[in-house]
């Protein structure tokens, strides 16, 4: 799936925002560019969408909210939902703000 010009600009803001935190660099992640804290993946961008790293009960939390919904892997068989990350709709930008602050800090944390 290809990203979406809107999702490209709302992550060119998140790198902007983000480049600058200690241990935040870019890098490659599931063949996508990908913020990434010491190493470790938080954000990327993915269609229509913003895909971020939260634990699972956050992610609970978001879900039912209707922020966004649990990201998907695979086809088939082999689909399957991955319990901490959350793709966010690209037209919310202020939450995909708040919340890749928020998966850095978790993902650092780990």
């Amino acid at each position: 799936m290809g990203v979406s010009e809107t999702a490209k600009a709302v992550f060119s803001r998140l790198i902007s925002q983000q480049r600058d935190k200690p241990q935040v660099d870019i890098g490659k992640m599931l063949h996508a560019e990908a913020l990434r804290v010491a190493g470790k993946g938080f954000a990327f961008a993915t269609g229509d969408t913003i895909v971020m790293k939260l634990p699972k009960e956050r992610i609970d939390e978001l879900v039912s909210d209707g922020v966004g919904e649990r990201m998907t892997m695979g086809e088939g068989e082999k689909r399957r939902t991955m319990r901490e990350w959350i793709a966010v709709p690209c037209h919310r930008p202020d939450a995909c703000e708040e919340l890749a602050d928020e998966a850095r800090r978790f993902v650092q944390s780990l």
